[in-house]
């Protein structure tokens, strides 16, 4: 019984960091979405989860600029 219980623990342990390694990804690019360029490329040693100086600037720029992607 004991050890159906470490089981199930183990295997939700690692369903949380498969998760975890998935989502942050997605995270990053919608954290760095709302970053000025200046934050992205400050180095500063410090990693910011959350933007200091949220702008919707490079919305503006994706959807206005005449940008060939081909």
């Amino acid at each position: 019984m004991e050890q159906k219980y470490y089981a199930r623990v183990l295997k939700f342990v690692l369903v949380i960091i498969v998760t975890v390694l998935f989502l942050f990804p997605i995270y990053w690019m919608a954290t760095m979405a709302f970053k000025p360029f200046p934050e992205w490329t400050a180095a500063t040693g410090k990693i910011f989860w959350v933007p200091n100086n949220p702008t919707l600037n490079n919305f503006r720029t994706l959807f206005t600029r005449d940008i060939n992607f081909s």
